[in-house]
């Protein structure tokens, strides 16, 4: 015999019209199993707890992302590998500091994923890492950019270990 489930009581985010303060935890459980198929129902209903939604409960309409402006990128990796200046440094610092004031980790590890080492300069490759260093476990790649900085490092005969140190 094939189970029913009646999808019209409920509601967007996975739960029917009872709200969960108006129930007991074991009400929402017993609640909860009831929703389920009734092959599942050897599971004792204290021992099943309620999944938290799958649905935004966000006060604030989602607000339109503006589009990066890389300027401050390009510059840093037209300017060659030789030095750079104050002026570069502080560009990057800017840029990625208004990255992350808008929470843009995911535009963040998009670019360190793809950004080459081998055109920067040893300091804008530490600016980059330096900056990120709080909320590197946000950036999915920033131990990617880190690994690929330290063996750049190696490559052109500097010190790596002593320049990135309090990062490795």
């Amino acid at each position: 015999m094939t189970d029913v489930w009646d999808f019209s009581k409920l509601s967007v985010c996975g739960y029917s019209t009872v709200t969960a303060g108006s129930l007991s935890s074991f009400d929402m459980a017993r609640h909860f199993v009831l929703a389920v198929p009734k092959n599942w129902l050897r599971v004792r209903p204290e021992v099943v707890r309620p999944r938290i939604p799958f649905c935004i409960l966000d006060d604030e309409p989602a607000r339109k992302r503006r589009a990066l402006d890389l300027s401050w990128l390009f510059n840093a990796v037209t300017a060659g590998t030789e030095s750079s200046n104050t002026d570069q440094i502080k560009d990057v610092i800017a840029g990625l500091n208004s990255l992350l004031k808008e929470r843009r980790f995911d535009d963040i590890s998009r670019i360190y994923s793809v950004i080459p080492p081998k055109l920067l300069t040893p300091e804008l490759m530490l600016t980059l890492l330096r900056v990120t260093f709080p909320v590197r476990m946000k950036i999915l790649s920033w131990h990617s950019l880190l690994t690929k900085v330290r063996f750049e490092l190696e490559s052109r005969g500097l010190p790596a270990k002593e320049i990135l140190i309090g990062l490795i």
